[in-house]
């Protein structure tokens, strides 16, 4: 009778069937009354009504979903969350595939509201549904908006993570087709432009078979460290995958990224005449020796055709060398992603300091330039360029 009652929003007959004892935990099809209030969508007054009657919070029905699980993934109210929780629901119960509550409210509705209040309650945002997908993946599949993403990722889950098929995220924002600004926020936070699928896929490659965008999409990966050489199973490489798929602009891309400098080092201007370079910043001037800008990477050493292999090694060891400099220098700011902000400079034959806003915000960093001091970060980066390590002046 209560589940009738229930199906049609009848709170009187509700009221009436509680107070005459029925048990409140008997199961029709397996489900508890509030599992079918919760699956109904039924009104937050019916819900409640059914919470005072003091059922068990999770009780398990098929498929070993809770009555929070069977909210989340039908649709309820915030305020039937807060109600459900209140009152002892678990937020990281585990149904049958492995599935916690907030999985399905990024999968089928991604309202931040809802989710802040089961992270509030103790969601664990890192944990992995039974694909071993976290909450990102969920997020791009449903075209989640920025404002979610950023969210989780400020929470600190893990962009470079990978479902049981290898795919990253970042995979993800490219094969379900996510805003430009989506996959910006991603790299922005650390994924790895150059992760690799089961197929051998990076990122890039995927965006060279066509894609809307495509050509902004891969400006952004190259600006943030694609390596263009990375051959997929079938030994094909990001020029052969968009020369087959008639994408001449991206084509073009790669042809202008193919030479470039040890990343880096790709916030100055292309003179490399002089023994001393100045990059002329609003705060002060930045001098580099001129040897370190010619350096190129061990793989681009490789592709062009140089097979001396003490050079290789050589030139690996100074790469890895100035990258443990930036790591430093990132620490100091708190924000890893200065690394990749200091890769897309490269290409702006600028003043750096004078847009570094604008270049900021069109690699998905919009508040670095509010949270770093340009002026205390010009001078530490001075520091790292001025060549006053002698391991790296016995390096050059």
């Amino acid at each position: 009778m209560i589940f009738e009652q229930i199906q049609k929003g009848d709170l009187d007959g509700i009221r009436e069937t509680i107070k005459s004892g029925v048990n409140i935990n008997k199961k029709y099809n397996k489900a508890t009354p509030l599992h079918f209030a919760c699956y109904n969508n039924s009104s937050f007054e019916i819900i409640e009504l059914i919470v005072s009657a003091k059922p068990e919070i999770d009780s398990l029905s098929l498929n070993n979903f809770t009555p929070l699980h069977t909210a989340c993934k039908f649709g309820c109210s915030s305020k039937v969350l807060k109600l459900l929780l209140s009152n002892g629901a678990n937020p990281n119960a585990r149904d049958i595939e492995y599935n916690c509550p907030f999985h399905f409210l990024c999968e089928s509705e991604p309202d931040l509201e809802k989710i802040k209040t089961l992270v509030e309650a103790g969601a664990d945002v890192k944990l992995k549904d039974g694909d071993k997908r976290n909450c990102l993946h969920l997020c791009i599949l449903c075209n989640s908006p920025q404002e979610v993403i950023e969210y989780f990722l400020k929470k600190g889950v893990d962009p470079t993570s990978v479902d049981s098929f290898n795919l990253a995220t970042l995979h993800y924002s490219i094969l379900h087709r996510a805003s430009i600004g989506t996959i910006q926020l991603l790299l922005g936070y650390g994924s790895d432009p150059n992760i690799c699928d089961q197929t051998g896929a990076s990122p890039l490659l995927h965006v060279c078979k066509g894609i809307p965008n495509g050509a902004e999409i891969a400006k952004s990966l190259l600006f943030c460290g694609a390596n263009q050489f990375l051959e997929n199973n079938q030994g094909e490489n990001a020029k052969k995958i968009a020369q087959s798929n008639n994408q001449t602009e991206i084509c073009t891309l790669l042809d202008q990224f193919k030479d470039f400098p040890n990343p880096l080092l790709q916030l100055f201007i292309e003179e490399k005449e002089c023994d001393l370079q100045i990059l002329v910043s609003n705060d002060q001037k930045i001098p580099v020796h001129s040897q370190i800008i010619k350096l190129r990477c061990g793989i681009a050493i490789k592709k062009t055709g140089n097979e001396n292999e003490n050079e290789i090694e050589k030139q690996n060891e100074i790469d890895s060398y100035i990258e443990k400099f930036s790591k430093e220098l990132c620490l100091n700011y708190e924000k890893d992603e200065i690394f990749k902000l200091l890769k897309c400079l490269y290409c702006i034959n600028i003043d750096a300091s004078n847009q570094f806003q604008e270049i900021a915000q069109n690699v998905g960093f919009i508040d670095f330039v509010n949270r770093a001091q340009k002026k205390l970060f010009f001078k530490d980066l001075s520091q790292i360029f001025l060549l006053q390590d002698k391991k790296l002046l016995n390096l050059l």
